[in-house]
């Protein structure tokens, strides 16, 4: 393990991660009795941005949790907080894909898996506009916690050896870079072997208080003494909706042939291999009347590799959210985050293996805009709890 990245902050910034981390630890009674302190991962994800000044992307669900710039290199955390002892930790969820997965066996599995992964490396990479990717893990043992850092590697398809294979999980290695995998067949779930080298990283000694209530009641914390504050994602700041990447009239959420991230592939006129755009399902105009302008008005769009695109409401009753040219977008989400080769069709398969198939645009201003991605399934729950249906 490395831990080169902590090591080229501030002391200062070291010390009020360590002092927010003890604060956090000390309360772990209020949560369990375990003698290792207790750090839910939503709390170490928002110490870690507050103290480090990194970007909180944790929402978006995918390979990463945050980005951090320092010496103005940009690199991808996959934060993780577990017991030292539970070396195994999940990576990736395939449970979209399970049906395909599960009708390979073998070598052929576990390559399958693995490029999937490095697909949603890259995804968050192309989204995020970062250099490099690392994971940084605080284990938790007996009365204190230890920070560590290592490389977030692709995996080589073609150095992947098996270590077992049985009904329930596929085990293997990466000869290229040492790091084991196993595949839990049931959850279609990817976890990775972090192992504990406890002279290689940040040690944080934890007094756990007895009777954290009490505590609590008896500790007076004047509010405007407050510091810390919650990073909050623009669910809670900026109004905001979310739109499907695929047909919102499709049962089985199947990208439209002809429109939508597949415009390119319509009739009619010669045609950008480019041309796409995002559907605005009709009721989303109704409900949130006023929250894009009028049609073939020109406002921003912030993307989230922080690129800004001049974007309007196209077509019949506002169908379509597009950039101006239109391919600009199309370009963007078709062959960097979605690395589809032109000519190639937009399928419920390509955004189950992207992990994505869900944006949240949220307003930043009178004719500003921002937009992320958020996992499968977001925007059916999203129309259903809006709409109350099933």
């Amino acid at each position: 393990m490395s831990f080169n990245i902590l090591r080229n902050w501030n002391p200062s910034n070291i010390e009020k991660y360590k002092k927010l981390l003890t604060i956090a630890g000390s309360l772990s009674k209020l949560f369990s009795d375990n003698q290792a302190p207790y750090l839910n991962y939503r709390v170490l994800e928002n110490i870690y941005c507050y103290v480090f000044g990194a970007e909180n992307c944790a929402r978006s669900d995918n390979a990463i949790d945050a980005v951090l710039e320092i010496y103005g290199n940009r690199y991808g955390v996959g934060i993780k907080t577990f017991i030292a002892d539970a070396r195994w930790q999940k990576i990736a969820e395939m449970d979209a894909l399970h049906e395909v997965i599960r009708e390979i066996n073998g070598i052929d599995k576990a390559r399958y898996v693995s490029t999937l992964r490095n697909k949603r490396i890259s995804l968050a990479r192309s989204i995020y506009r970062f250099e490099k990717g690392i994971y940084h893990c605080v284990l938790r043992k007996n009365k204190a916690m230890i920070v560590q850092e290592e490389k977030m590697n692709e995996i080589n398809v073609d150095k992947i050896v098996i270590l077992s294979d049985n009904g329930s999980s596929l085990k293997f290695k990466d000869n290229a870079t040492g790091d084991e995998y196993n595949f839990l067949k049931a959850k279609s779930t990817l976890c990775k072997a972090f192992n504990y080298e406890e002279e290689e990283g940040l040690c944080v000694p934890v007094r756990i208080i007895e009777d954290p209530i009490s505590w609590l009641l008896n500790t007076a914390v004047p509010e405007k003494s407050c510091a810390f504050t919650q990073t909050q994602g623009p669910e809670e700041t900026y109004p905001y909706v979310y739109l499907p990447l695929y047909s919102p009239r499709s049962a089985d959420r199947e990208p439209s042939e002809r429109s939508g991230l597949n415009q390119w592939n319509a009739k009619g006129r010669s045609r950008h291999e480019d041309e796409a755009y995002i559907p605005i399902p009709a009721w989303i105009h109704k409900a949130f009347s006023g929250f894009f302008p009028e049609r073939d008005i020109d406002f921003e769009l912030l993307l989230p590799n922080g690129n800004m695109l001049s974007a309007k409401v196209c077509q019949d009753n506002g169908k379509a959210l597009m950039s101006n040219p239109n391919r600009d977008l199309g370009h963007w989400l078709l062959r960097e985050v979605l690395m589809v080769e032109p000519d190639h069709l937009v399928t419920r398969k390509t955004l189950d293996e992207a992990g994505v198939d869900t944006v949240i645009v949220w307003k930043t201003g009178a004719f500003s805009y921002s937009m992320d991605f958020r996992p499968t399934g977001t925007y059916e729950n999203f129309k259903a709890g809006y709409l109350g249906e099933e």
